[in-house]
C-alpha cells in the first residue's frame, strides 16, 4: 500500500491542525458529470453499474480528475446489503429501487442471511481493491453503509416511501420483531463496514436518509429510543464494535443525517454532518 500523500481529511477528523478546510462532496460521482452518464449508459442499468467493479471504480475516480478533492468515495449503494440478504433488489425506471421479497413477518426476519463480504458482496470488495490501486495513495478512500433504520425502511416497505407506514406499524404492533429486524439489519452493515476497515481512511460514512421518519418519543414505551436517537444508538453500537474498528483505533465514522442534532446529540459518534431535505436526488436513475 502506497503512503498516503494527502491526509488532510484524516487529520481534520482526528482534530489535528490542517492547512485548509478539507473538501469532499456527499454525491461526488453522479449524473452532473457527462463522463458518469456515459459509463451509466454503457452499464445499461444502475444495478449493473454498482455490481461491475471496473465500472464502479471508474465512476469513483471521475470526480477527482475534475476537482482537487481531498477524498474519494466508493461508488455503491446502501441497498446492495439487503439485496445480498436475499430480498431481490431491482430498479424501476423513473421510480427507483424495489425489493421482490420485502420483510413483513417473523419468518421473513428469520430467513435473513448475513452476507459475506468475500462472496455475496465480492463485487464491492473488488471495487475497493481496484480503487485503492488506482488512487495509489493520492487521497483517502471513504466507504459507506446505510444505518439499520434506513435499511429497515426499504426492507419492510419494499420500495421508497414518504411515511414508511408499514415499518412503523410493524415496530409498534410487534416491538420484539422490530428490534430483531433492526439488529438483523445492523449485522450486515457491520459486514459492509469491514470491507473498508483496512483502507484509507479508517472510517465509514453512513446515510441517514430516513431519519425524519423514525419512531417519535412516545415510542419509548415500546423500547425504542426517541426520534433520531433511535438510529444513533444502533450506529453507535456498530461503530464501536471491534469487528468494524479492527486494529485501527483511529478509525472514524461520519454520520450524515437530515436531523443531525436529534440523531447525534449526546452520543460518542466521531464526526457528524447534515444535509437538508432539499438536497439533490438519488443518482439511481
Amino acid at each position: 500500500m502506497s503512503e498516503l500523500k494527502n491526509d488532510r481529511l484524516l487529520r481534520a477528523l482526528l482534530r489535528q491542525p490542517v492547512d485548509v478546510t478539507p473538501v469532499w462532496i456527499m454525491r461526488q460521482a453522479g449524473r452532473y458529470l457527462p463522463e458518469y452518464r456515459a459509463v451509466r449508459a454503457r452499464a445499461g442499468d444502475f444495478k449493473t453499474l454498482c455490481t461491475t467493479p471496473e465500472l464502479a471504480c471508474e465512476v469513483t475516480l471521475q470526480p477527482l480528475r475534475r476537482f482537487p478533492l481531498d477524498a474519494a468515495i466508493v461508488f455503491s449503494d446502501i441497498l446492495t446489503i439487503p439485496d445480498a440478504m436475499g430480498l431481490g433488489l431491482y430498479f424501476v425506471d423513473g421510480e427507483g429501487p424495489r425489493f421482490k421479497n420485502p420483510v413483513r413477518s417473523e419468518a421473513d426476519v428469520a430467513r435473513l442471511g448475513v452476507p459475506d463480504p468475500e462472496t455475496e458482496l465480492r463485487y464491492v470488495t473488488d471495487t475497493v481493491r481496484l480503487a485503492r490501486r488506482e488512487l495509489n495513495g493520492e487521497v483517502p478512500l471513504i466507504g459507506f453503509a446505510g444505518s439499520p433504520w434506513t435499511l429497515a425502511c426499504y426492507m419492510v416497505e419494499g420500495r421508497g416511501s414518504r411515511d414508511f407506514a408499514t415499518l412503523k406499524a410493524l415496530c409498534w404492533n410487534e416491538p420484539k420483531l422490530g428490534h430483531q429486524l433492526l439488529d438483523g439489519a445492523r449485522c450486515p452493515t457491520l459486514s459492509s463496514d469491514r470491507l473498508h476497515a483496512p483502507q484509507y481512511p479508517p472510517w465509514a460514512s453512513r446515510g441517514e436518509v430516513a431519519s425524519p421518519c423514525e419512531p417519535p418519543g412516545t415510542w419509548s414505551e415500546r423500547g425504542y429510543a426517541s426520534g433520531g436517537a433511535g438510529s444513533s444508538a444502533w450506529i453507535e453500537r456498530g461503530t464501536s464494535n471491534p469487528q468494524v474498528a479492527g486494529s485501527n483505533p483511529a478509525r472514524r465514522a461520519i454520520v450524515m443525517s437530515r436531523d443531525i442534532v436529534d440523531t447525534c446529540l449526546g452520543t460518542s459518534l466521531h464526526v457528524q454532518g447534515g444535509y437538508s431535505p432539499g438536497s439533490p436526488g438519488s443518482d439511481r436513475a
